[in-house]
């Protein structure tokens, strides 16, 4: 489950990118939340 998480943060990070026009590397190239935290329905980013 976690690589298919990071296959779909890797496209929304460049889907962010060509939608805002910011270089690809504003984005963090992993994700700062957890298998667990995506997961979570209470969290709040």
């Amino acid at each position: 489950m976690t690589e298919k998480m990071n296959y779909c943060y890797q496209y929304a990070r460049r889907m962010a990118a060509t939608e805002t026009g910011l270089p690809l590397d504003h984005f963090p190239q992993q994700s700062p939340y957890s298998a667990e935290q995506m997961l979570d329905e209470d969290l709040l980013p």
